[in-house]
């Protein structure tokens, strides 16, 4: 019987005391009570173990209680103090719920249990003014930490000519770049904005030179750049401003051809910017300069290189009746001029050949938007000259490695250190024997 009030009461004292006729916890303590009541007065012989386990188990209503209906030792009753050993010798322990007990200590007394049991659960829940169980005390929220804030972008530049005779790479950096003229009237003014580009020309620096002067200033006469607030979201910012982006480079690139055709040009160049609009970092390339953010370290490539063995890329230029051939690399071919001419890109600015008569060519960019995130420490923009030889996460640790030796006994990033950093990628370039023309600029992102 004592081994039957020690489950029984485990399971109710794990059942809400607040509960209503016909819940669980009446089910259990009716159940319990006439169970008691029976065996007091001889009416039933004393069960197995596992028959009451099992009778209580079927009783209650949540599994989750059933794990408190088994055996235990008995133990120490700190709430009123009364120890129960925990062995008798010749008989089994006593267990009392609480301090009532029959008169001949023989346990629990049956009928002070539902006072006992009001009186457990008034000590563990206290009640309110109405007699209602008080409200549990909801752990306050911490504060809410305030959101980093991002200042001014650094930048710096480093170039060099690699084994090459001449410099076909340009770049641009403009700090504070705002929209001019009609555009300007959508600005909000409240945004910070600037632009980096890098462009790789090839077959001479002409086209090169013109998107270095000229590419930032076309976009800023876009209406879709002035309005882009900056904030991550909203379809209809996003697709104003992927126009203004691919706008800005149609007309660079027919003001290069109309050039190219006056004066018998045949060269061409990759492009690729980056527009910080905001926290909002906006990037548009034709050809295969690349730009790879440092997020928390690690390397995230942020654009694709436009290459003629790029499936998509390869299946758009023979759609278009052009070839692409393996000559030292996959290259697409034309004969425009009479003989065969290769290029090794898909995208460009210029090269007038392979966009006249067909369009093999095209300048159409690429566009992406990523949202700059506190753990965001740089982005490096480069031509290939430096990804030639360097994979991403390799130029990544290298311009980690320098910020980290440029930043000691240093509180902020400034555009000197950028520029150690863009120095410290081309050493690194030109040690891994690049060939090509390498150019790499760094934006340092500053937290506040």
């Amino acid at each position: 019987m004592h081994q039957i009030v020690l489950k029984t009461f485990k399971s109710i004292a794990n059942i809400d005391a607040s509960a209503e006729d016909g819940s669980p916890y009446q089910e259990a303590t009716s159940f319990a009570l006439q169970h008691l009541m029976a065996r007091s007065r001889g009416k039933l012989s004393k069960p197995s173990h596992m028959a009451d386990e099992a009778k209580l188990g079927d009783r209650a209503a949540k599994p989750q209680h059933q794990q408190n209906v088994t055996a235990s030792p008995a133990r120490s009753s700190e709430a009123n103090g009364h120890t129960v050993p925990g062995k008798h010798k010749g008989k089994r322990p006593n267990v009392s719920f609480c301090d009532e007990l029959d008169e001949d200590g023989n346990g629990a007394n049956i009928l002070t249990l539902a006072e006992s049991t009001k009186k457990r659960f008034a000590r563990e829940r206290p009640m309110d003014a109405a007699g209602s169980p008080a409200a549990l005390p909801v752990p306050a929220e911490p504060a809410a930490l305030a959101e980093p804030s991002l200042g001014q972008l650094c930048f710096g530049v480093s170039q060099a000519r690699g084994a090459r005779p001449y410099m076909e790479d340009r770049h641009t950096i403009v700090a504070n770049f705002q929209p001019s003229g009609a555009a300007a009237s959508a600005l909000d003014a409240g945004v910070l904005r600037s632009f980096a580009g890098v462009y790789d020309g090839h077959n001479g620096a002409q086209t090169a030179e013109e998107a270095a002067a000229r590419l930032h200033m076309l976009l800023a006469e876009e209406r879709g750049f002035a309005s882009c607030a900056g904030k991550g979201t909203g379809a209809e910012e996003g697709e104003a401003m992927c126009e203004a982006l691919e706008r800005a480079f149609l007309r660079m690139d027919a003001q290069v051809l109309n050039r190219a055709r006056a004066e018998g040009d045949r060269d061409g160049s990759c492009a690729l910017i980056a527009v910080r609009v905001g926290k909002c970092l906006w990037t548009a390339h034709a050809g295969d300069c690349r730009a790879v953010l440092s997020r928390g370290k690690m390397a995230v490539p942020l654009t694709e290189d436009h290459k003629p063995g790029l499936e998509r890329e390869r299946a758009r230029v023979e759609r278009c009746g052009g070839r692409v051939e393996m000559q030292r690399c996959w290259r697409i071919i034309t004969t425009a001029r009479g003989t065969n001419t290769g290029l090794a890109v898909s995208r460009s600015l210029g090269d007038l050949d392979f966009k006249e008569p067909s369009i093999f060519v095209e300048c159409t960019p690429e566009v992406g938007r990523v949202q700059m995130l506190p753990e965001d420490s740089l982005l490096i923009m480069a031509s290939d000259g430096l990804w030639d030889v360097l994979l991403d996460q390799q130029a990544v640790d290298i311009a980690e490695e320098a910020l980290k030796a440029q930043l000691e006994g240093k509180s902020h990033v400034s555009d000197a250190i950028a520029k150690e950093v863009s120095s410290a990628l081309v050493m690194a370039a030109l040690k891994k024997g690049t060939l090509d023309n390498v150019t790499v600029v760094v934006l340092l992102l500053r937290w506040d």
